[in-house]
Order: structure tokens, then C-alpha cells, then sequence
């Protein structure tokens, strides 16, 4: 009789948890119908939105564009590039904030070089990703191709904007709250960045920002600095046999608006020294080699009395070694950047 009971309730179990599973799979198939049946797929006459992608979009809340391809795949990856173009496009083609558009090139003026290509990196990675909520909408199948409406929604592209803009609104407020020397540069490469960024955000929304740290603001730290010059003496041994390295850090001294003296008689305010070095790692992958980057900054006032030091290092693979540096070097200037203060030479 026991066994009987427990055969019943054995199939009672395997009944209620194979129905469990049905329901699940059932859940799941309707779940992938549901999403397959917002792309609406259409046949026989042109569409509309094939010459006038707007009209299958809706007006003012997305930005629409239209991808051809010999397959869907194809077809969804031109409609992405197309509305890339499309947003890009738009944005330089703007005149209605000249004010906010004058400060942000004279940010880039002040910014030129490696400082601005990384900033205009960061601003393509951003729009990447951005562009990521990009979704296919409509696709029309010919006897000859197939063609792709994709959309973005403007109000979720300007919210993942606005997120960015805050982070660096926070970071500027700290920078700002710092008011030392090298704030006024690194304060200039983060509004040019938020600067561009706002544009985005304001061919989105039509509205901008408001600025945390005004550029009246930042440009108040470089008068007051300005008045008080400072020389520093550079006294950098390159172990790694790149003289640029040290040409770099030489030239973000004058970004951060020191007076730099290449007289080694002259008698200065500061002195920066300390050793750059590459060391080679064993590494077991053939056509790679792979490197330890360090440095080891110090200075020292009028006196001779050391005031402040900076030390980093950070490993890198290449397929040689001027791969390896080209890859360490951002890190490097990064840290420096970010650690300036505290060498202690305002």
C-alpha cells in the first residue's frame, strides 16, 4: 500500500513539475513572439517609410533611418550606419547655442594635441554606445533586397547623455574645489568634453544643460594663477630610450601654466626630476613582448628640500615594444594628470 501511495505521489510531483516546465517554455515562446512581432515585416508595394523614413517613426520622440542589404543583417547594419551619420551630422549643423559653441573651441584651442584627440575618442565611445538603443522597427523584403527602418528613441539616447554629463559635472566640482594650478587645464579638458556632450544632448531634447562650473569660472583660476608664475626646472632621466615621454610631461607643465626652464644653470622655483624605465617580462606568446612601464617623479623647492613625489607603473603587451608604450602611455599621463598635486609645486 506504501508503495503504491509514493508511486502516486511520485507521479503527482513529475506530473505538476512537467506541466511547470510546459507552462515555462509556452511563457518564453510567447515572450519571443511578442518581440519578433514589433518588427513588422512588409511585402508587395514600396512603403512609405522606404523614401521618407520619418513617417514610420514616431514624430519628434525618435530619429529614423533607412539601411539596404542583400539579407536583414546586412540591411540593419547600413540603417545603423545611416543614422550614425545622420546624428552627426545634425550636431555640427547646429547655430543655435554660438555662445556655449565659442567656449567649447576655445576649450579645444587651449586643449590641441594628444589631450584633444582623447577627448574626441571619449566622445565616440559615448556616441557608441549611445547608439546602442537603436532598434529595427520595419523591414521590407523586394525581389532584389531587403531594406531596414531602424529608430532611436531621443529621450532614452538624452537620458544615457545626461548620465554622463553628471559624472562629469561631479568631477569638475571636485577639480574646481582643488583651485591649484594644473586645475585650470584639466578643468578645460573636461568642459570640452561636457561641452560636446551637451550639444548632443540638446539636438535631442532642444534644451541644455546648465553648467555646474561655469566657464567664467575656470577661466578665473587661470588670471589668478596667471599673476603668481612659477618656473620648474626639468630634470628627467628617460631609461626608456623615448624621449617623447619626457617632452610630454615637459608640455603638460605649460598646459598647467608653469614656466618651464630648460637652463640647467638657472636658478628656479622647483625642480621635477626622477627616472622613466622600461623593463622587458618574460612572456611565452610568440610575436608579443611584453613590458613593465614605471616612473618615479619627485620635487624639490628653491632649497634643495624635496616637497613631493609621484610613483606608477603599469605592464603592457605589443607585438613589439613600441606597441607596448603607445598602450601605456595614456595610462601613464592619466595618472600624472590625476596625481599632479601632489608634487606639491604651487
Amino acid at each position: 500500500m506504501k508503495w503504491v501511495v509514493l508511486s502516486l505521489g511520485f507521479i503527482f510531483i513529475f506530473s505538476c513539475s512537467s506541466q511547470k516546465t510546459i507552462d515555462e517554455n509556452q511563457s518564453n515562446n510567447q515572450a519571443a513572439e511578442l518581440n519578433e512581432s514589433n518588427i513588422i515585416e512588409e511585402s508587395g508595394s514600396p512603403p512609405i517609410w522606404l523614401n521618407s523614413p520619418m513617417s514610420g517613426c514616431m514624430k519628434g520622440r525618435e530619429i529614423c533611418a533607412v539601411g539596404e542589404g542583400t539579407g536583414a543583417i546586412v540591411a540593419e547594419l547600413n540603417a545603423r550606419k545611416s543614422l550614425a551619420r545622420i546624428f552627426e551630422s545634425q550636431i555640427k549643423s547646429q547655430t543655435t547655442i554660438s555662445q556655449h559653441m565659442n567656449q567649447e573651441s576655445d576649450a579645444d584651442s587651449i586643449i590641441s594635441g594628444r589631450n584633444l584627440e582623447n577627448v574626441e575618442s571619449r566622445i565616440e565611445e559615448i556616441t557608441d554606445q549611445v547608439l546602442q538603443g537603436v532598434e529595427v522597427k520595419k523591414i521590407y523584403r523586394s525581389t532584389e533586397s531587403v531594406y531596414t527602418l531602424v529608430g532611436l528613441d531621443r529621450y532614452e539616447a538624452a537620458n544615457r547623455i545626461k548620465v554622463e554629463i553628471t559624472s562629469i559635472d561631479d568631477k569638475m566640482q571636485a577639480i574646481y574645489q582643488e583651485k591649484s594650478r594644473s586645475s585650470y587645464f584639466r578643468l578645460m579638458k573636461s568642459f570640452a568634453l561636457r561641452e560636446k556632450l551637451n550639444k548632443r544632448y540638446h539636438f535631442l531634447t532642444g534644451t541644455l544643460l546648465p553648467q555646474i562650473v561655469s566657464y567664467e569660472q575656470i577661466q578665473a583660476i587661470k588670471r589668478e594663477f596667471s599673476a603668481k608664475p612659477v618656473t620648474v626646472k626639468l630634470e628627467l632621466r628617460d631609461k626608456s630610450k623615448l624621449k617623447e615621454f619626457s617632452q610630454q610631461i615637459s608640455q603638460m607643465l605649460l598646459d598647467f601654466q608653469y614656466k618651464v626652464v630648460m637652463d640647467k644653470d638657472r636658478q628656479t622655483d622647483f625642480v621635477v626630476g626622477g627616472n622613466i624605465g622600461a623593463d622587458q617580462q618574460h612572456l611565452k606568446v610568440d610575436g608579443f613582448v611584453r613590458y613593465k612601464f614605471a616612473i618615479n617623479i619627485f620635487s624639490k623647492n628653491a632649497d634643495g628640500q624635496k616637497v613631493g613625489s609621484l610613483k606608477f607603473d603599469t605592464t603592457k603587451t605589443g607585438r613589439s615594444f613600441r606597441h607596448a608604450y603607445e598602450s601605456a602611455v595614456p595610462e601613464i599621463t592619466q595618472f600624472i594628470e590625476d596625481h599632479f598635486n601632489e608634487l606639491n609645486i604651487d
